[in-house]
């Protein structure tokens, strides 16, 4: 029988940040994808001067009333942006280092909880090298995840610690407790993790008192959200979409709850198909999720009923996964599920097969399995990968595993269009309005016929109005007729679609229907008293027709709007008879 190696921490240390830059590693190619040109390349708190009070008085994505409160992510953002510039190289070397210290945040718990390094070293091992977690490590984005659980994870650690260890220890778990509430929202669960672990090992007097703290903390972060640090219209809590609190009765959300739990037990045994937009009515429930059900379902058998010791650590993954699982679950949010929101409950599975493992005896079976199983998630894990290596392999990617994902099928729309490639943006723009194909080639005005039919979700609407202003564009361009019903239905689908007035007003322009596009000229303005390129147009069919103090007024203003208008400029000076710069 071969004898195990002894390994001190550092080895083990060594060989888990090993196997996450081999899992891992290839994320280094990647680019800045989707929210990333939001958070990171479009966002004047990262890309500005550097303001703590901007950060920390103001939401995720500032203006959209999202409310998602999360400064450390800016703040982590400003700090790449200082040391590594605008490279996404750097970001990404940051997002792999995270996870291998979330990774052996859960090393160290391990240890201290089971007083086995054996089990700590095989559960570590698996989460950070599972492909499920590709959304938080390759996505820069995904960090929020990385950073509450790091901070989770150091709070519980030193919970634990703090006993006969003095104040600092226990306020050093108070600090992380707080960082992991300024990571993500998520975090409020913390405090019920510290409890799971009290009730979980035998009493001890003056325990509830050591809890008291980080829930009177909790109320207090409650308190500042749904006051000064509520930025939406309503409740902070409830703001999410897919939250439809009063829409989806318990009926519903019970049977949504367990199809999502099938769908992430197989995602998590059977890591195929990974992919960004997953909306839990339309998931098809495959045999890989039956049958990683019916694995997980075993697996927690053996891990709470067969093994001999370790009883309390036993009951505390138990809870662990519940508490970590429900709130970001179908009974919370029945529509959305996402694999990001398993990257705290995964660590349970991943504990329960760090136990098996743990008390399988050493010997060539057991090497040969580890290997092969290391070599299925590293090699998984590549695969999912390369997915965000760049906006079009990532957005083809999700839109065939995700036809309804209205996101990005727009934004491959959007590339195509930008890269020239008329005909592919047009069967994307199409398949927005139409996302079962159901249509064929039908004229615009069947389009549009069919999309007012068959609309259900308001919040559709600016989609398919975009879709239909983007399909003008292209019908334009390549001289059809058709490009001004397309301009209409978009308006039909977002009356303020103001650059779909100012193309109406240009279409009508260039056939010499001057009445209407002055009038969709002045609709546009309406919509947006800044909106200076309809600024200048009215004002040129206005010069057209002789009234050249009202074209000037208005060429004057597009400038007071936007003084680096050079197109306004330069036809105010026409109109004035002087020199044009």
């Amino acid at each position: 029988m071969l004898r195990p190696i002894a390994l001190k921490t550092h080895h083990y240390l060594l060989i888990l940040f090993f196997f996450t830059l081999l899992a891992y590693g290839p994320a280094l190619r990647g680019q800045f994808i989707w929210d990333d040109k939001v958070l990171i390349l479009e966002d004047p708190r990262v890309q500005g001067s550097f303001s703590l009070s901007g950060i920390f008085a103001s939401e995720l994505y500032p203006g959209t009333s999202t409310n998602y409160y999360r400064p450390l992510l800016t703040l982590s953002f400003c700090l790449d942006q200082f040391v590594f510039g605008a490279s996404p190289r750097g970001p990404h070397v940051v997002n792999i280092l995270l996870h291998f210290a979330v990774g052996a945040s859960l090393f160290f718990v391990l240890r201290r909880m089971a007083g086995n390094a054996r089990i700590a070293f095989f559960s570590s091992l698996i989460f950070l090298v599972h492909p499920i977690h590709t959304q938080v490590v390759a996505y820069v984005s995904g960090r929020a995840d990385a950073l509450a659980a790091f901070f989770s994870l150091a709070c519980l650690f030193y919970f634990l610690r703090a006993e006969g260890k003095g104040r600092k220890v226990y306020g050093a778990s108070l600090v992380f407790f707080v960082l992991a509430l300024l990571s993500k929202e998520s975090a409020f669960i913390t405090p019920f993790v510290l409890w799971a672990a009290d009730i979980c090992w035998k009493p001890r007097p003056g325990r509830p008192g050591r809890l008291a703290p980080f829930f009177i903390l909790l109320a207090v972060y409650g308190m500042l959200r749904v006051s000064v640090l509520n930025f939406s219209a309503g409740n902070p809590f409830l703001s999410k979409m897919g939250f439809a609190l009063t829409s989806v009765g318990l009926g519903e959300r019970l049977f949504l709850f367990c199809k999502s739990s099938a769908l992430y037990l197989g995602t998590f045994f059977f890591p195929l198909g990974l992919h960004m937009e997953r909306w839990t009515a339309f998931e098809p429930v495959s045999f890989f999720s039956v049958a990683g059900t019916a694995i997980g379902i075993v697996l927690g058998w053996f891990f709470v009923k067969r093994q001999p010791s370790g009883g309390s650590l036993r009951r505390f993954f138990c809870w662990w996964f519940v508490l970590w699982f429900l709130p970001q679950s179908a009974m919370v949010l029945p529509y959305i599920m996402a694999e990001h929101f398993f990257y705290l409950p995964s660590m349970a599975l991943a504990v329960a097969l760090g136990v098996v493992l743990a008390g399988w005896p050493v010997g060539l079976p057991k090497r040969l399995f580890l290997a092969a199983g290391c070599v299925y998630l590293t090699v998984l894990t590549w695969v999912s990968v390369a997915d965000w290596h760049d906006e079009k392999t990532f957005f083809e990617k999700t839109v065939a595993l995700a036809p309804r994902s209205f996101r990005a099928r727009d934004s491959l729309a959007n590339l195509y269009l930008q890269e020239g490639r008329s005909e592919e943006a047009m069967v994307q723009y199409r398949r927005l309005i139409d996302p079962e194909g159901l249509l064929r080639n039908e004229d615009i005005e069947a389009l549009g016929r069919f999309a007012l039919r068959e609309k259900k979700d308001p919040r559709e609407s600016k989609v398919i109005g975009s879709a239909f202003y983007n399909i003008g564009v292209i019908l334009e361009k390549e001289g059809g007729e058709e490009a001004y019903r397309a301009y209409r239905y978009a308006l039909l689908f977002d009356p303020f679609l103001r650059e779909a007035y100012n193309n109406l007003g240009l279409f009508c322009l260039r056939r010499e229907r001057s009445v209407e596009a002055e009038s969709f000229f002045r609709l546009a303005i309406r919509i947006d008293k800044k909106f200076v390129s309809a600024y200048n147009n009215l004002a040129l069919l206005l010069f057209g027709q002789g009234k050249e103090g009202e074209a000037i007024g208005l060429w004057k203003a597009a400038l007071e709007i936007d003084p680096s208008y050079e197109t306004a400029r330069k036809n105010l000076a026409i109109a004035l008879n002087e020199p044009v710069s």
